[in-house]
């Protein structure tokens, strides 16, 4: 049978526990790129078991599963955290790529064209 390139960077003992599923090549970015970070991540699934009490016990929000996880990630210095990202759109015009020059020119609303009828001065 012919090695898979996670064997590369999954010690076998954690193969042999866990049902492992690389997606986008996640494991050898991590273990190149973030290898502190891949170890601590590789001794907590050592420390962890799942056992069908785990499963079978009701958890309402959060079962103990997580929690346990998180006890034992939290125990290295690992925060919960939230990315957020926006997007920004730029109007390219033609095919040159050039960036438009001119500024959309919506319809004004009412009240700005009510401002601006204020604004003229009476003769």
């Amino acid at each position: 049978m012919t090695a898979s390139p996670i064997d590369a960077f999954i010690p076998e003992d954690i193969r042999n526990l866990y049902e492992i599923h690389n997606y986008r090549n996640a494991a050898q970015v991590l273990a190149t790129g973030c290898s502190d970070e891949f170890q601590e991540i590789i001794e907590g699934l050592r420390a962890f078991r799942l056992t069908l009490a785990d499963i079978r016990k009701p958890g309402g929000n959060e079962s103990d599963i997580p929690k346990r996880i998180s006890n034992l990630l939290r125990a290295k210095g690992w925060i919960e955290t939230r990315i957020k990202g926006d997007l920004l759109i730029t109007k390219v015009v033609g095919s040159s790529g050039k960036k438009s020059g001119r500024k959309a020119n919506p319809t004004p609303s009412k009240k700005s064209r009510r401002l601006r009828r204020r604004a003229t001065p009476i003769t």
